[in-house]
């Protein structure tokens, strides 16, 4: 839920660097595959011997690592305000982003662990709703003000106070912006000056993360249902109730994923206004589901990570203990648990095939692009992890 407390937006849009790399704060590469030196027929006298291998890569095992497949690709850090924490960290299209309790968002090359740029996204400690993207730009709420940022630099191209108590994420399509609000009513504006378009009275209030697909725009509200509108006018196309409170709706390959607290993650198809399956898990269901090609990743409140086939909603496997997913790799899913573990699951056996402990890192992102995992501590401490060999389906 976004706060009400602050319209404000920090004095300085975006700074940049004329070097990217020097932003990058102890960031440690460590290289892999590196090739030897040469042998030396004569080698003259000894010298001091090298500094042996690190034994520990952000408090883990390098032993442990070596067990599990995997392999670090860089430690790196952001440099934060006093007392400053990171918030959260997400990964799209090559970059990691990391945003901090003050609004500032780095993002970093994800390959190198460099600071590409980074960005005021709104006054410290003013809540930002979570992020969306339109095209190759990023979308938040920070108080009642939209704020655009382009991915490639960093720079807010757009920033816009709205009349209204903003209650939900925002999506937009080139010329529309989507979100709802605290006085139940769902808003369509005018993308270049935020004139309202059309509204529509809800009955309860709209909340979570708001959904374009295609010409159509999806949202939740407080009544436990779907709502499924048309983005180039005020146009009910469907709604979906439920029996219990839905955090959101997850969208791909024009079906939608709607998970509930009633227990069920109910997959529906929009065009033809059907439910195709409905998979009933016996727990909770408060975060949208996870999709990979063929996978869906749904958690369980407080409980387990469950992983279904997209194509029918059929069981894979549950993990007690289980978050959320980090990346997968051919069979095997990396998945951040709730006691702070890396758990190594088997798609084909549905089996744990190991675990170990993150003794300094709490945050992770959710991979659906490679291979790579990402994982941070609240002090600002990046590990990206890799598998040694990176397999296929």
């Amino acid at each position: 839920m976004v706060s009400k407390k602050n319209n404000d937006i920090g004095k300085g849009c975006a700074f940049f660097s004329p070097w990217p790399g020097l932003l990058a704060v102890t960031v440690l590469l460590i290289l892999i595959g590196c090739p030897s030196a040469p042998a030396q027929s004569n080698p003259g006298p000894a010298g001091p011997s090298a500094a042996p291998p690190p034994q520990r890569v952000a408090g883990i095992a390098v032993e442990m690592l070596r067990k599990a497949g995997l392999q670090a690709r860089w430690v790196g850090s952001v440099p934060l305000e006093r007392d400053g924490v990171v918030s959260r960290i997400f990964y799209r299209g090559g970059r990691l982003f990391v945003l901090t309790d003050t609004n500032t968002l780095f993002a970093l090359d994800a390959k190198s662990g460099l600071i590409q740029w980074s960005a005021v996204v709104g006054s410290p400690h003013i809540i930002c709703s979570p992020e969306n993207f339109f095209e190759e730009n990023l979308l938040y709420i920070v108080g009642n003000t939209f704020v655009q940022i382009r991915l490639a630099d960093g720079k807010i191209t757009q920033q816009m106070n709205v009349h209204f108590p903003v209650s939900t994420s925002a999506a937009r399509t080139k010329d529309r912006i989507f979100l709802g609000s605290y006085d139940k009513k769902f808003y369509c504006l005018r993308a270049s000056d935020g004139i309202t378009l059309w509204q529509t009275l809800c009955p309860a209030e709209p909340t979570g993360t708001v959904t374009v697909s295609g010409d159509k725009v999806y949202f939740v509200c407080k009544d436990d249902t779907l709502y499924i509108s048309k983005t180039d006018e005020r146009s009910l196309v469907w709604k979906v109730p439920t029996a219990g409170d839905v955090p959101g709706v997850t969208v791909g390959e024009d079906l939608c994923y709607l998970p509930s607290a009633d227990t069920a993650l109910y997959c529906i198809a929009p065009e033809s206004q059907k439910l195709v399956w409905k998979h009933l898990t016996g727990g909770s269901l408060v975060e949208p589901p996870v999709l990979t090609a063929g996978a869906i990743y749904q958690p369980l409140k407080h409980a387990a990570l469950l992983c279904l086939n997209r194509n029918d909603g059929s069981r894979r496997w549950q993990l007690a203990d289980g978050h959320n997913l980090l990346a997968e790799n051919g069979t095997l899913s990396y998945v951040f648990t709730l006691n702070r573990e890396l758990a190594i699951m088997n798609n084909q056996t549905g089996k744990r095939e190991l675990s170990f402990y993150l003794p300094s890192l709490q945050l992770f992102a959710s991979n659906t692009e490679d291979s790579s995992i990402f994982l941070a501590g609240r002090e600002g401490t990046i590990l990206v992890l890799m598998p040694a060999q990176i397999e296929t389906k």
